[in-house]
């Protein structure tokens, strides 16, 4: 479920690279292309399209700030009064690059911010869908329901996932606001008709609750789509901040809805489950709502409904945006607001869900444990204030360098304004500087190659394990421990699952950003990330198997870790890797939960688990034996998908490495080439920070032209 991003293309093969390298004659007159007649076809710095980023850009700089003079030379910019040195002086110029680029303001910081916080909000709805194990006791309690009847409900709501599919579609077509739509439907109606039947207003049924159970499922998955998805685009640069301190809440917000059940809806009557319901059915409406007002995605998107009527000069304009997202990360300051709260939360919710379970205290307790979750996340909205002193010095661009010969801006250090013809290819070369190498085959055909199917494959297995674990905790850690569990034990369970998916979805933000941060060449290849989650998997099933029963909440732990690194690893991963279809890669990739829900959740652990009870004469079952057969098929599964992650890493490091073995080989051969071409005295000035962008701004500077 991710948005499908239009990215500068960075071949699908190395064979495509090096025919576009052969073109040399045809590539060099592109270089040479005057941008300037590009950019005097966007009015005014704008196009008829710049409607869309006006709520993301603030405001403009006045051209008469930034104007050069025609007479103006090197020694006039080279001077300290100026700020600025050439590279060629050994030191990185100072001035902010909107001195020099007036037609794009820098990103407003509050206005992300604050569609972050709305994120933040919907993620929390979508954790609801974790809370089943605090209400379906009461389902099979009243009903009367056999395992393999709950197996069906729980797994008929992950089938409906299938639909997500043509959504997505939707998705790149229009954009997220028709997706919180749906969403603003389906997600709060399923929320109802519970609330009904539970409140003897509708009868119940085993297909009723199916029906109910398909639409939250649906509802959730929109909101994660449109939410997340969303979020990672307007924040291409801190994709691991964004899952850290957002994705986080889709775990972790059932920790925190596990607190308010049991403190105003401790499930003693129907009365109480059904108010549940009806608070989870306005959580959603709000987040639905919210999310239609304010979460949009980025300008630089180019939707479906949107590639027919752009014109030429408006596709320039959308790229340049582009680049201006990728170049301006978000203030740190700003992240460290929300990484602050999420941390107490991680160190608060557990804690007070022990001392919930194992001590006697009254509703009292309760209510102020959640009182005390719900204040902390009612500073969450901090990150989004208009202040200043939030706000670091924005980011210098990579790429930006001038000809002061001349008066104009260096074509040089502007391949990305070239015309479509070549412009993408050269573009993602100096583009690894900002994100790893990404395949540009389609979902078609990487369907037709091993390691993809190696990805379904892993997924699959992580996914089985989540899910009859996770899915099924009151019975299967019952049946472990000979007997049946508490309300407040179940909620402790609840809490644990929800702290170990916000952790584990942190650990996979911080891990990202360590890794992806580093210059191209030292880059970690982020396809590293999928074996926290398989290599958890396997250790969670051999502690099922080993532990005693006091030590059960260990691998709920355990697997909340692998459902949270799970989550964020695919997001990150498939974003990353997959430059083109990326929403259907992702959708593809929910069937291999569809299928793990339906093969190990309902036939191998319902059938197996229900069989046991009927040999106990009820529908219960109460044993080791009862749930042995299904964890030892899940471990072999999953050591099977320790070495499918182990080949998607080899296979995606070959080709990082080709992807920069061309790269060091193309940029330093073809810049003088094009510096050549440039009928003046070209002085390229480096307004970055960035190792490998400096050294290539070093080499036009100080390397003799080859005449």
């Amino acid at each position: 479920m991710a948005a499908s991003i239009q990215q500068a293309a960075l071949l699908c093969n190395t064979e495509g690279l090096e025919e576009m390298m052969e073109d040399g004659d045809e590539t060099s007159s592109l270089l040479n292309h005057d941008l300037d007649e590009e950019e005097e076809e966007v009015v005014d710095g704008r196009t008829s399209g710049s409607s869309l980023h006006a709520r993301l850009l603030g405001p403009e700089l006045p051209v008469e700030s930034v104007h050069l003079k025609g007479d103006m030379g090197p020694e006039n910019v080279c001077g300290e009064g100026n700020g600025i040195v050439a590279a060629g002086g050994g030191e990185v110029g100072r001035r902010s690059w909107r001195s020099f680029n007036p037609r794009l303001p820098p990103l407003s910081e509050p206005r992300r911010f604050w569609q972050l916080v709305v994120g933040a909000l919907c993620c929390v709805a979508v954790s609801s869908s974790y809370t089943f194990n605090l209400y379906n006791g009461r389902i099979q309690s009243k009903y009367n329901f056999t395992q393999s009847q709950m197996t069906t409900i729980s797994t008929i709501g992950d089938i409906v996932g299938v639909l997500i599919l043509p959504l997505g579609a939707i998705y790149d077509h229009y954009g997220a606001q028709p997706i919180f739509l749906i969403a603003l439907v389906l997600f709060p109606l399923g929320g109802i008709f519970f609330g009904l039947t539970f409140a003897n207003a509708i009868e119940g049924s085993m297909a009723a609750f199916s029906l109910y159970v398909c639409m939250q499922s649906l509802g959730s998955s929109l909101l994660d789509l449109g939410s997340v998805m969303t979020m990672l685009s307007i924040f291409p640069a801190n994709k691991g901040a964004v899952v850290a301190v957002m994705k986080t809440f889709c775990g972790m917000g059932s920790a925190i809805l596990g607190a308010i059940h049991l403190a105003f809806f401790p499930s003693e009557n129907d009365s109480d489950t059904s108010s549940f319901f009806y608070f989870l059915s306005v959580l959603a409406m709000l987040a639905s709502f919210f999310g239609v007002v304010f979460v949009e995605v980025p300008p630089y998107m180019i939707r479906g409904c949107e590639k027919r009527v752009l014109t030429e000069a408006q596709r320039k304009e959308r790229y340049r945006i582009r680049r201006q997202f990728l170049r301006q990360k978000a203030p740190t300051t700003r992240f460290a607001i929300g990484f602050t709260i999420v941390l107490i939360l991680v160190f608060f919710l557990p804690v007070q869900g022990a001392i919930s379970a194992y001590m006697e205290l009254d509703n009292s307790y309760h209510v102020t444990f959640a009182c005390v979750s719900v204040g902390l996340c009612a500073f969450y909205p901090m990150m989004a204030l208009p202040w200043k002193v939030l706000d670091r010095k924005l980011p210098l661009p990579h790429t930006g360098s001038f000809s002061f010969g001349s008066g104009r801006a260096s074509r040089l250090s502007r391949f990305s304004l070239l015309s479509r013809g070549t412009m993408d290819s050269t573009a993602a070369i100096r583009e690894l500087d900002y994100i790893a190498p990404q395949y540009q085959t389609t979902l078609v055909q990487n369907l037709r190659t091993l390691r993809f199917w190696a990805l379904l494959w892993l997924l699959f297995a992580t996914s089985g394990a989540q899910i009859i674990i996770m899915g099924n905790m009151r019975f299967l850690f019952g049946a472990l421990a000979g007997k049946p569990l508490g309300e407040s034990f179940v909620a402790l369970l609840v809490v644990i699952t929800g702290v170990g998916s916000g952790l584990g979805r942190i650990l996979l933000s911080v891990l990202e950003m360590m890794t992806q941060g580093r210059s191209a060449e030292e880059r970690t290849p982020i396809t590293f990330t999928l074996f926290v989650p398989s290599v958890l998997s396997v250790a969670t099933l051999l502690l099922l198997l080993i532990l005693p029963t006091n030590a059960l909440p260990l691998p709920c732990f355990t697997i909340a870790l692998v459902n949270g690194s799970a989550a964020a690893a695919i997001v990150i991963v498939l974003r990353t890797i997959f430059a083109t279809d990326v929403a259907k890669h992702y959708n593809v990739c929910s069937f291999a939960g569809i299928a793990a829900s339906l093969l190990m959740n309902r036939l191998v652990y319902g059938e197996w688990y229900t069989r046991e009870a009927d040999k106990q004469g009820g529908t219960l079952c109460y044993g080791r034996q009862c749930v042995l057969m299904p964890i030892i098929f899940s471990l072999v599964t999953n050591i099977s998908g320790v070495i499918a992650a182990m080949y998607i890493h080899w296979d995606y490091s070959s080709y990082c490495r080709r992807m920069l073995e061309m790269r060091a080989q193309r940029l330093p051969n073809r810049v003088p080439h094009v510096a050549d071409n440039s009928n003046s005295n070209v002085v390229d000035i480096q307004y970055d920070d960035g190792k490998g962008s400096l050294t290539e701004v070093k080499t036009v500077v100080e390397s003799p032209v080859e005449k």
